[in-house]
């Protein structure tokens, strides 16, 4: 996930409009998708004067912006729709809390889309990207930084006909593009969970196969995704607060900041359950390493009296009798390897090896 320091809009005015996000090279791309229960038109657009002529359609207007970088253009396009210069500053500043803010009768949703992928090695790797959606009397303008988002389903269910989104009105069409986001966050979270068992699992057969690095990048990502999914639950709180929102959205918004919430709760349980293998990684490495130490310790406790035995008949004195006896060598080396035996057969009865 990119990160952006405040120096990037320090020093400027509340309202500034400033890209804060790494796509500076993506192209600016205007779509839309007129409807109602009967009727359906796509098309893309490519000045001001049509864009300005969704606000006086009888019919309700989805208008999707790609492209954040042209921060002109976007600010025209603003000001065409006339968008309130704060919200246009969250639109535009890709560090934005995930949020829901009223301007007039116009609410602003602030949310990061997530993809995941892997890496060479088979690790875990999410892709944020800021995204907002605006929901006005007759239209809804979302905006995100490049193509490919989280909302091919809502236009799949709009081509198709579906009553519920055709003839809700803009209300219910803004809830469903932030559920498909919140969809999203709930397949990422079964798939890093899998992840997660697999670890676990692995870690609890061969520990050795686990590199404590591995558990520490899974560890981050799910705080990566924990601290961009905790806000939408909250942003729903204030939209359900919404003086102006539709009576017919109001219980979707219910079922949805539940859901919000049962994807917080299973980030939070793979979490734990991350930590308890960081927990787990060590604890195996340290009875490993008593296991190495414990048979290194019966190893130079048997090799100490066959020491003893070497180091006295090593001795230059001339009074030795056993010395000049003629199986005194052969008797040296029985009682090493009757003690040798003995003090193993001990150890194996007191369980140490």
């Amino acid at each position: 996930m990119a990160q952006h320091s405040a120096s990037d809009t320090a020093g400027l005015e509340p309202g500034a409009p400033v890209y804060t996000g790494d796509f500076k090279d993506a192209g600016m791309r205007v779509r839309v998708i007129e409807f109602d229960a009967h009727t359906l038109v796509e098309r893309e657009i490519s000045d001001l004067a049509e864009a300005r002529r969704c606000l006086q359609s009888t019919q309700t207007s989805w208008i999707d912006i790609t492209g954040l970088n042209n921060v002109e253009a976007i600010t025209a396009f603003c000001n065409a729709f006339q968008i309130h210069p704060l919200a246009v500053e969250d639109i535009l500043n890709t560090s934005t809390r995930a949020k829901a803010e009223e301007f007039g009768r116009n609410l602003l949703v602030v949310a990061q889309m997530v993809r995941l992928s892997f890496d060479a090695e088979e690790h875990p790797v999410l892709d944020f990207e800021h995204s907002s959606i605006l929901s006005g009397p007759s239209f809804v303008v979302t905006f995100q930084e490049r193509d490919g988002d989280s909302w091919d389903v809502v236009r799949r269910r709009l081509r198709a006909g579906i009553k519920r989104i055709r003839t809700s009105g803009p209300d219910y069409l803004a809830y469903a593009l932030l559920d498909a986001i919140v969809d999203d966050y709930a397949v990422v979270v079964e798939a890093l969970g899998k992840v997660a068992e697999k670890m676990e699992a692995t870690l609890l057969d061969t520990p050795r196969e686990v590199e404590i690095s591995e558990i520490y990048v899974l560890r981050r990502e799910l705080t990566e995704l924990r601290r961009a999914a905790w806000p939408i639950r909250d942003s729903l709180n204030a939209w359900r607060r919404s003086e102006h929102l539709d009576e017919h959205t109001r219980p979707f918004l219910n079922d949805l900041q539940d859901h919000a919430t049962q994807v917080v709760e299973a980030i939070d349980m793979h979490r734990d359950l991350v930590l308890g293998m960081i927990d787990l990684h060590l604890s195996s490495l340290s009875h490993k390493m008593n296991e190495t130490m414990q048979v290194l310790t019966v190893i130079a406790t048997l090799f100490i009296p066959l020491t003893f035995l070497t180091g006295l008949y090593g001795m230059n004195f001339d009074n030795m009798p056993e010395l000049h006896t003629k199986y005194g060598y052969y008797f040296a080396i029985g009682t090493m390897v009757l003690t040798f035996v003995g003090g193993l057969a001990w150890f194996r009865r007191r369980g140490l090896i």
